[in-house]
């Protein structure tokens, strides 16, 4: 059985200049301030393999697990490992042998019973959070999805 991994997402644009952003693994770090108060401190982000603050990407590995990406625009400056990235995120997950994308069986029909009783969740990728979720559909709503034949053009409903 596959095990989870933390994946980075390299496919922004935030900045809009037709350029993926850098984006790093690592995790933030409470640190004290330098040339500041005794006792004072600040998160910092560091990378995965950073020399006093390594993180892993699997809970399978020994070490603190790295928590966040850096994203590092890419219409800045910005160097990894010397500067704190532009924006953070949660990392997200993925199952380590990738095979979250395989077909799990895929309905081919579906009968108005079985779509009045058929539940939706929509859950955030990067930290499970249930986001919105659908108990099923009342009989109006069922029956005109199978008798106006939705999306049964495309295959889709």
């Amino acid at each position: 059985m596959p095990g989870f991994v933390r994946q980075v997402q390299s496919n922004y644009d935030f900045d809009r200049d037709g350029e993926f952003e850098n984006t790093l693994l690592g995790r933030v770090v409470e640190v004290p301030v330098e040339d500041g108060e005794e006792g004072e401190t600040e998160k910092k982000f560091f990378l995965q393999n950073d020399e006093n603050y390594p993180c892993v990407v699997s809970r399978d590995e020994n070490g603190i697990l790295c928590t966040h990406q850096g994203v590092f625009l890419s219409s800045k400056e910005g160097v990894p490992g010397e500067d704190q990235p532009d924006l953070l995120r949660i990392a997200d997950w993925r199952l380590s042998d990738g095979s979250e994308f395989d077909d799990k069986g895929l309905v081919t029909t579906l009968g108005e019973i079985d779509l009045s009783n058929t539940d939706l969740y929509v859950f955030r990728e990067s930290n499970g959070e249930l986001i919105a979720e659908r108990r099923g559909l009342n009989t109006a709503e069922a029956t005109s999805v199978i008798k106006n034949d939705l999306g049964a053009a495309d295959g889709e409903f």
